[in-house]
This record gives structure tokens, C-alpha cells and sequence, in this order.
């Protein structure tokens, strides 16, 4: 038992000192490309990295947001980098390419940060979610994501750039899956295989550019996107209330993804210890998690 206690404790010490000693870079100046900008998380996002003074490249659906947001931050720090601009819808991925706008951009800027954040969401069953839907979602959540970091990554190499960042916003879904998510859940499990698979080619295939892949899974944030969800199959409002009640504000997620880019982590999970407790459910005890699953989702269904 001596020998067990002495190599738990010498592995504590080190991952405490890997940890104090860990290198950060700071992103501070440097030019970050954020997906779904328009609202929520990718705002958050936008105004935290704009206060370092980054060069700031937006893309969303909404340009008349990205517009607006663009000229808050302006008049805030008229001196900082202008953001600029790309009206895109990136659920049809197959066009990403052809877009004169980022395209040009793309040709003009070196990108050191690439923040995947659009997506949607879903709360539905199974049964009830149509196949349009379900395609919907992983043409946004997934396929756009993999259709643009191949493009933006495919430039950064050719430039031989070095410590680029791909940030992937995962899910807690992502996971452990729960009932009435299963589309969801589904493509942001799918972001997850995509990230690891990446993370371990680039560094196999280009060690000398020293290129991360951090992947963030959030729980619940309070954005549009429960609403979003909701409003697709009109379910209730009050199921989607009671799952964001206690959310965290998108400025601290924001903030956390920032010091996860910094210091280069591979995988953040942004969420309360009960549901961190989950994920270790799921893998150690999974009949015990289904239950407890179903028990929540049934109780929840009561106070709609």
C-alpha cells in the first residue's frame, strides 16, 4: 500500500507542476476568425477578444448584426483593428469556398485562431423530429465546421505558420447524450471524433508548426439557442426555461475559452461537478445514468 500512496502522490505533484509550469501564449493582437458572431456565445467572443486589441473576422447570416455589433466595438476603442465582415450562411458548407468576401480575406490575413461557434440546437424525440431537421443541423454543426477548418488549415500550412489554433465549441451533449437531443447530441459528438482524429494528424504530420485543436463543451449558456430550438417544433417554453435556469452567462464561457486558447488545452468541459459527475457515469455505470436520464426527463415533462 506504501508504494501505491507514493506513486499517487508523486503523480499528483506532477501534474500540479506541469500544471504551474504549463506555456501560455497570449492571443492578445493576434487575428481570430469567429463563426456565428451575430449573437450569443460568438458575440461574447467578439467583444472579450476585442478588448485585446485582436483583429477580429465575423461570419453570420445576420449582417446587419454583425454591422451593429461591429460598431459598438468601434466606438468603444476607435483606435483597435476594425473587425471585418463576412455574411455567410454557413449550413450551405459546399459554398463556403466560393465566397469572394472571406475568400479575400482569407488571401489577405494570416488566421491564427479559428473559433467554430455556429451551430444550432433541437429538442425534439427521435420519432418527432423530421429528416430535414436532422440534416439541417449536422449541415450546420457539423459538416460547415469540417468544410471551413479544411480551408482555413489547408492556407495555414502552406504558409508554414506557426501555434495556429482551431477551436471547436462542442457541447456537453456532445458527451453524454439526454432524451429530445438526439440530433443534437449527435453532430456534436460527431465534432468531437472530428477534433481528436485532426488533433493527432497534425501533430503526427506537422510538429514544427505546432498546431492545436482545443475542443470546448459547454453546458447550458444563456444565448438564442434554446429558443431557437424551442421555436422549431414549437415545444414548450417552459421545459426550455427549466433547463436554462441556472446557465452560465456567455461573457464567462467566453473568458474561459480564451484561457483554454492560451494555454493551449486539448479538451474544456465548462459545466457544474454534478454534470462533470455525469460523464463519468455514462462510462462507468451506464445503466445508472439511462435512469437518472429518464428520471429528470419525465420530471421535467410534469411542470411543462
Amino acid at each position: 500500500m506504501k508504494w501505491l500512496l507514493a506513486v499517487s502522490l508523486g503523480y499528483c505533484s506532477f501534474l500540479i507542476l506541469r500544471y504551474i509550469l504549463r506555456k501560455r501564449i497570449l492571443i492578445r493582437g493576434k487575428t481570430v476568425l469567429i463563426t456565428g458572431a451575430s449573437s450569443g456565445l460568438g458575440e461574447a467572443l467578439a467583444r472579450c477578444l476585442f478588448r485585446r486589441q485582436c483583429q477580429l473576422i465575423l461570419l453570420a447570416r445576420r449582417y446587419d448584426r454583425l454591422e451593429r455589433l461591429s460598431q459598438e466595438l468601434m466606438e468603444s476603442h476607435p483606435t483597435y483593428p476594425k473587425p471585418k465582415l463576412v455574411q455567410i450562411d454557413l449550413s450551405q458548407f459546399d459554398q463556403i469556398a466560393s465566397s469572394a468576401t472571406l475568400m479575400n480575406i482569407l488571401q489577405q490575413e494570416s488566421i491564427d485562431c479559428v473559433i467554430n461557434n455556429a451551430g444550432i440546437s433541437q429538442r425534439s424525440s427521435v420519432l418527432s423530429t423530421p429528416i430535414e431537421l436532422v440534416n439541417e443541423i449536422f449541415r450546420l454543426n457539423y459538416l460547415s465546421l469540417v468544410a471551413l477548418t479544411k480551408l482555413i488549415l489547408t492556407k495555414i500550412i502552406e504558409r508554414k505558420q506557426k501555434n495556429a489554433v482551431i477551436v471547436n465549441i462542442s457541447s456537453l451533449q456532445g458527451l453524454i447524450a439526454v432524451p429530445d437531443r438526439s440530433s443534437y447530441s449527435a453532430s456534436k459528438h460527431a465534432v468531437q471524433a472530428f477534433s481528436d482524429s485532426l488533433r493527432m494528424e497534425l501533430r503526427e504530420e506537422y510538429p514544427e508548426q505546432n498546431l492545436h485543436v482545443c475542443v470546448v463543451s459547454p453546458s447550458y449558456i444563456r444565448t438564442e439557442l434554446g429558443q431557437q430550438a424551442m421555436s422549431r417544433l414549437n415545444t414548450s417554453e417552459s421545459h426550455a426555461q427549466d433547463n436554462h435556469s441556472s446557465a452560465y452567462e456567455a461573457d464567462y464561457v467566453a473568458e474561459k475559452i480564451i484561457k483554454a486558447i492560451e494555454y493551449r488545452e486539448d479538451d474544456v468541459i465548462i459545466a457544474p461537478f454534478q454534470q462533470k459527475i455525469g460523464i463519468w457515469l455514462r462510462r462507468f455505470w451506464p445503466e445508472g445514468f439511462f435512469k437518472l436520464m429518464i428520471a429528470r426527463n419525465r420530471r421535467l415533462k410534469r411542470k411543462t
